[in-house]
């Protein structure tokens, strides 16, 4: 009984990452995150999508990082607030970082997304650091 408990908790928990940002399949929708801070999410369908923004008051450099669950290719992009992709992490593994120096003040867009469709139950982290 104390394990089903605990293997209990264990789902609640983790469907409580999966929905976190929810919906957050477009920019307009896009969840705000804040520099610094380790946030965890799922993609956790074929055709699931994540946005996230941030917003600079200041140049700066920053460094956008996703470690995804392994052995799935999830990948990154990342967007001005015009919409122009101005970086991308896309290899074949479930980590990748973007590295932009001297940006300007503003809000940027980061798309977490599965490559070919990849997805799982298993949260993701991103991080974004200004």
């Amino acid at each position: 009984e104390q394990a089903d408990s605990v293997l209990l908790n264990s789902l609640q928990q983790q469907l409580q990452f999966v929905k976190r940002f929810e919906p957050n399949e477009t920019t307009t929708a896009a969840a705000a995150i804040t520099s610094g801070v380790v946030n965890s999410a799922a993609i956790s369908t074929a055709t699931d999508v994540d946005y996230f923004k941030i917003t600079t008051t200041a140049t700066s450099n920053i460094v956008y990082s996703l470690v995804g669950p392994t052995g799935v290719d999830f990948d990154l992009a990342v967007y001005n607030s015009a919409g122009t992709s101005i970086g991308t992490g896309a290899t074949t593994t479930s980590t990748e970082t973007v590295s932009l120096t001297n940006q300007a003040a503003g809000t940027y867009y980061i798309k977490v997304y599965g490559f070919s469709g990849a997805n799982s139950q298993s949260c993701y982290t991103l991080t974004a650091t200004a």
